[in-house]
Parts: structure tokens; sequence; C-alpha cells
């Protein structure tokens, strides 16, 4: 999908010359790559680079998009930041950037990165990006230069006003003027009959001289309307403003003007209500008026009134903002009351710590979409949440938040973050503690960073963990606690699965379905029936593979878990493919990418894809194949996953062998096997074999073919539908060899090892690459 930035969330007024040189550079000018916007704050420059954005929509086949940075605190966090910005997942076990760089190599697009000026030591990331994506343009705005080679520096000054020597000529009316009209728009916000007379327009062109034509500042002092006239507001400003610059020689003019201003506006609230603006401090990302209100006990009338006055911004939505330099400005006094700011921290934290009970309620009870779609809108304070529950060693806020993290990183395909968050929380809950509550707590962490890992291909350091909850469980006597995918056995049985070792898979299984029946732990029930679904579909029993792929989707619905039950349609699906049912493999596949689509899970939507991809392939239709394994080839290249990546380079393989693409499916082949080698996913590695032995037999080196196609039959790893395909071909090409020939081929690959003929055909496969 396109990109698109926010939409801004009020008029934009003048800037003409601005937006048109703007424009100019950004889309029509090939040299200029790099343009950063540079001016202090309050100057509007984050308004003017949304306009921009809007305006260059249509410019850029992929969209703009607005990365804020004011938020992030670390320069290494850069990368994070802008994935999330392009909705991208982090996923795989590549760097940040090396992710981001792969996703944005083909893309053309804008990149807006906004208040760059608290992360400049990330200035590199950027010509980085530049390097690696050449039609990608990147439009910074910040306080200072980047310095790097490629930037092409514009300084904006104040909005348009009329000089101090300039005569008010006639033909030239004040309020043609961009600055004084947006005072006179503002104060219309704030007294609705609002209509100045001559002697309001020369005191309205005082102020925004004083103030340099800083939007931020006139906003401000236009909200000031209602309890001063315009001669009075320029007089305060100038009366403040002297005594500023008496004491502040070495600052600069447009941050006294504009700390007159802060100042000023400071001034003319209640007690009352600067203690709420101050405490408002602590919201990251905005907020609701539900946490105002518990958060800093901001009641409607205080909120309103913070608005009136242009300190709080209120979207659409109902969602409140506050511009990042008043938010500053406002936590320097939440500071100077250290008291004040520990209790205020907590009460963020506390809130947020009920704000993510409630979601577990969701996950529970079948609100998993809200769940993900409020978890999403509040990542921010739960980051600084979070942050504050790991310094103050909250283990009540890991309770639950855990499951929450969990869940949100899987079905946003957001890994890499929830490893990390995930990690700390370990910290919180320490092995050695001795209170239950902590220890299962710790237990069912272990269990949810292990699913994270398993995604990212850390397979051994995912049975660690998982081992070390069975442990805990053992020790307690207790069964996994409620939630969505507790259960150690399931996370131990799927690495069985990688490893291929079905009787393990097996016996894991029926262990979790006895414990979710008997302790009646309805969310952990599906993952038990999905992990039998899995091991009988493996060892070729797809009667039972069906009764329990079934089972599995009914549980998914009982719990209403909806994600899990795309999991479920893909199982009914696969065994149908199976079962050569290609119009009912289809249907489920579908169905599976309808609910995954929903989620925006890429993740899941490239497994139906691959799955659909397969079901044309057997059918006999491989352009259609071809083009499906691409689409989801790209989502898994997206996220790094290297199990996905391996599983759809295979089938590209079979696509160009059935082309008589000799070239194409070595390359594909090759490819394949060097992902699946690496993670050791040893049936995925018999499936390359399966099919680098077919493209032997099609391209007359038939002992070979039959060697690897043996091995497939024989290894107890090998899943029973690849050794009937397996079978299948070596049937289709048995006069291709003697005999005794074929036998003794057929003998060889019978005691062959896995290992060494998958790094024997790594470089041969190179090799007939080539030829």
């Amino acid at each position: 999908p396109r990109h698109t930035p926010p939409a801004p969330a009020t008029s934009f007024i003048g800037r003409e010359k601005e937006l048109a040189d703007l424009h100019r550079l950004i889309v029509n000018d090939p040299a200029c790559r790099l343009l950063t916007l540079i001016g202090p704050g309050g100057i509007g420059k984050t308004r003017l680079a949304l306009e921009v954005a809007q305006r260059s929509l249509n410019d850029f086949r992929d969209g703009v998009c607005f990365a804020p940075m004011a938020s992030v605190t670390e320069a290494d966090i850069v990368p994070a930041a802008l994935a999330e910005a392009l909705n991208f997942s982090l996923a795989g076990t590549a760097a940040p950037q090396t992710q981001l760089l792969n996703y944005l190599r083909d893309k053309h697009l804008l990149l807006i990165f906004d208040n760059f000026e608290y992360v400049t030591a990330a200035a590199d990331r950027l010509a980085e990006i530049l390097a690696a994506a050449p039609r990608v343009k990147v439009l910074v705005t910040s306080r200072e230069r980047l310095n790097l080679q490629d930037e092409w520096v514009y300084i904006l000054g104040g909005m348009a006003f009329p000089r101090a020597d300039e005569p008010l000529a006639a033909e030239i009316p004040p309020e043609n003027y961009s600055a004084v009209s947006l005072f006179i728009q503002r104060a219309r916000q704030a007294v609705v009959r609002f209509a100045p007379n001559a002697d309001d327009l020369r005191a309205i062109v005082h102020i925004c001289q004083l103030v340099e034509g800083s939007p931020l500042a006139i906003e401000l002092a236009a909200a000031w309307v209602n309890v001063l006239d315009c001669a009075a507001i320029a007089a305060e400003i100038q009366r403040d403003l002297e005594v500023l610059t008496a004491r502040r020689l070495d600052a600069a003019a447009h941050h006294r003007s504009i700390q007159t201003v802060f100042n000023h506006t400071w001034l003319r609230l209640s007690a009352d209500e600067q203690q709420v603006f101050k405490q408002l401090s602590v919201f990251r990302g905005g907020f609701q008026r539900a946490a105002a209100a518990q958060v800093a006990a901001a009641s409607l009338d205080n909120l309103s009134a913070l608005v009136d006055k242009s300190l709080l911004r209120r979207d659409p939505a109902g969602r409140y903002h506050v511009h990042e330099l008043l938010r500053q400005y406002a936590a320097a006094k939440l500071a100077a009351s250290p008291e004040d700011e520990h209790h205020t921290f907590d009460r963020h934290g506390r809130y947020y710590a009920d704000f993510l009970a409630d979601r577990f309620d969701d996950i529970l009870n079948g609100r998993q979409l809200p769940m993900t779609q409020l978890t999403e809108l509040e990542i921010a304070n739960l980051r600084a949440a979070w942050q504050w529950a790991v310094t103050r060693r909250r283990a009540d806020f890991m309770l639950h938040a855990v499951p929450v993290i969990w869940s949100f990183s899987e079905f946003r395909c957001r890994y890499l973050e929830g490893v990390n968050l995930l990690s700390q929380a370990l910290d919180v809950l320490p092995a050695d503690a001795a209170a239950e509550p902590i220890r299962r707590g710790r237990a069912h962490t272990l269990v949810s960073l292990a699913w994270l890992l398993i995604r990212l291909g850390r397979l051994d350091e995912a049975e660690n963990l998982s081992q070390e909850a069975m442990t805990i469980y053992e020790q307690l006597g207790a069964s996994p606690v409620p939630g969505v995918a507790t259960d150690p056995r399931v996370a131990l049985g799927v690495l069985a699965s990688i490893r291929g070792d079905y009787a393990a898979m097996s016996r894991l299984g029926e262990q979790a379905v006895q414990i979710s029946e008997a302790h009646d732990h309805r969310w952990n029930r599906p993952y038990a029936y999905y992990l039998l679904t899995r091991a009988a579909l493996a060892q070729g029993d797809y009667e039972q593979a069906q009764i329990n792929a079934q089972r599995a989707g009914r549980a998914a619905q009982q719990s209403n878990d909806r994600w899990f039950l795309a999991y479920c349609l893909n199982e009914l699906g696969n065994v149908a493919l199976a079962r050569d049912e290609f119009d009912t493999a289809r249907d489920h596949f579908q169905a599976s990418f309808v609910i995954r689509q929903e989620f925006d899970d890429r993740e899941g939507m490239a497994i139906a894809l691959n799955r659909l991809a397969t079901v044309k392939l057997r059918q006999g239709d491989t352009a259609e194949a071809g083009q499906l394994y691409n689409r989801s080839l790209e989502l898994y290249r997206e996220l790094d996953d290297k199990g996905g990546l391996t599983s759809t380079l295979n089938g590209l393989g079979f696509v160009a062998m059935t082309h008589g693409d000799q070239t194409g499916a070595c390359d594909y082949f090759r490819r394949a096997l060097e992902l699946a080698h690496e993670l050791r996913f040893v049936p995925l590695m018999l499936w390359i074999v399966l099919g680098v032995g077919e493209l032997l037999l099609r391209t007359q080196r038939p002992e070979r073919g039959v060697e690897l196609l043996s091995l497939v039959i024989h290894h107890p790893a090998g899943e029973r539908e690849a050794g009937l395909r397996a079978r299948q071909c070596l049937d289709r090409f048995r006069d291709a060899l003697p005999p005794l020939r074929y036998a003794a081929s057929y003998q060889r690959g019978q005691t062959s090892d896995l290992d060494a003929v998958s790094t024997q055909l790594l470089t041969d496969l190179l090799a007939w690459q080539s030829l």
C-alpha cells in the first residue's frame, strides 16, 4: 500500500514561496535527494513539511512517509521509529537498519524525518538509505544541520509580517501578511466575533514583529484576546522581552521571544491549569481525556481551557496533543518539583498497567483487532510506562503487560521490539523470586519470548527458554497460566517439528491437549490441536490431521481467537492439498488470507499466498503460481522471515523447473537450501533436495537424481507427502537408468548423510547454474 502522511490538524496559511521552493527541490530536482529544513523551534517546520507532504503525495509512486523523531530518545532507535512510521515489521535476525535498507531498496518514496535535532547522531543512517535506495528522497526538519555530503539546506524564517521600517502602505493591508492573518484566524477561534480595528491591526503587527513571525508564538498570543486587547498583549510581550534580553544576552533573539510568550502564557494560567499542564508533559504521542483525568486530575474544563489557550490541540478523534516545545517547557516545570514528578510518573505507569489489563481482557474475549488498534495508538505511552516499570521494578505491571505485548508483537509482526521488551521484563521477574505469582509470570514471559525467538530463527535460545518455563511449572506443580499459547509444550513441539522429530511433536501435543482439557485452558487448546495436526500431516495420517485441524478450528472459535483461526484454516488447506482436493484447499487458504489481512499481519498473508501458489503449481498453472509466490516472497523479504523465504524460494524453484528454466531453478533451489541449512530446518531441506533431485532427472543427470530422491524417501525427518512425491517422480523416470545402476544409486541415497549432501549441493548448484 502507498504511504500517506497524517492529515494536518490546522489550516495552512501563507508560505507559498517556501512551498514552491521545497516542491521544486524535492520533486523536480534530481540532484537534491536530502533536504534539511532548518529553523528554530516553533517556526513552523513541521506544519510546512506536512503541507509539502500533502502536495507531493502523487509525485511518488509509493507515497510519503512521515516519521516523527521528537519522542525518540536515542540514535539507535531511529531505524525502529522509521519502521514504525512505514508500518514495516522488523522481524528478522538482521540488524534493523539492514532490514530497512532491504525494504526501501526498490521504493519510490519521500521520507520525512521531523524534529531530527534529537537524533543527529543517526545522520549517517540517512546517508545509507540514500545509497541503498536510489528512488527515495529525504526531507528533514531540524534545528541544526546534519553535516552530510549530500545535504541541501533550506533555512526557514518566520511568517511574513510588515517590518518595523516598512510603512503600512494602503495598497498592502496588514491582514494580507501571513503572520497577521494567522493571528486573526486563531483569535477568532478564541473570540468568534473578533474583528480588529485599525488600532488592533497596528498592535497585531507589533506582536508579529516582536515574535519575529513565529507561528507557535503567534498562536499562543492570539489565544489571549479573550482577556486582553491587542495593544495590551503587545505591551506585555514587549516588557517581558526587554527583561529577558537584559538577563540573557547570549540567547538567540528568536529563543528569547518564544520564551517570553511561553512565560507569559504560563503566568496567564490558573494555579490549577498550571498543575494540570505540567503533569500532562509525561504523556508521549498524545493522550485520551480519561488518561488525562487519572494521571493529571484534568477536568474537561481544564482541557478545554488549555485548548482555548493553544497549549493543547484536540484531533477529530478526540485525542489531545501538545507541541513538543511546549511539552518540554511543561516537563521542566514538573521537574522543578521532584516529588510531584515522581508521583505523576507513577500515576502514568499505573494508568497504563490498567490499560494493559483491559487489553488482556480484550484478547481473551474476542476483541483482538480492537486490542491491536488501541495498543498501536498508545505505543509511545506504553514504551514510557514500560521503562518506568523496569526502573521501578514493578512486577505487577509486567504481569499485565507481557501477554499484551506478545500478542501485539505477533499480530503486527514486530518481533524484534517484542524480544527487546520481554527480555527487559525477565529482569523484573527474576528466576530466584520466592513469590509464586512472580515465578509463574516469569514462566509466561519465557514462553512468550520463545515464540518470538522462533519467528526470528533463534531456535536454540527459544528451546532453552521453553525448557526453563517447563522446569518452573514442574517445580510449582502448576499448570500454565491462563492466556494464549502459554504452554511451553507447544513451543517445544514446534521446535521438534523444525528438527523433523514427529514422535516428540506428537507426544508434546498430546500432553498439551490433556492439560488444556483438564484445566479448561481454552486459549491453549487450539495450539495443542494445531501441534497434533502438524504431526499427523507430516506422518501422512491425513484423516487424523483433518480431525485435529477441525478440533483446532472449533477450539479457536470457542476461545474467540480469530487470529489463530487463520492458522487452523491453513492446516485444513494443507490436508486438502495433500489429498489433491485443490478447490477445498484454495478456499481454506483464501479464508486464512482474509483474516490475516484484517490484522495487517504480513507474515500470515505471506503464508496464505505461499499455499495458494502451491495449489496453482499442483494444478499446473505455473504462471499464476509464480505471481503468487513472488507476492509471498516480497512480504517475507520485508519481514526477513527466513523460514518463509526458504519455502517460497523452493516453490519458485519448482516453477522455474516446470518452465524448463534450469538456470533459474538452480538459483532458487540454492538460495533456499542456504537458508534451510542455516536454520537447520530438516523437513524443508528435504523438500528442496526433492526439487533438486527432480531437476537432475529432467536434465539427464539420473544417477545423482535417483540418489537424492532416495534420501528424501528414507530420511526419518521427511514428511510423508515429500516421500510420496519422490516416489512418483522416480516412477516417471525409472527407465532413465539400467536396473543395476538404478538400484546402486537408490541404495546410496538410503545411507546418505543429509548435511554432507546439502553442503555438496550448494557448490554443485552454483556450478550448474552457470552451465
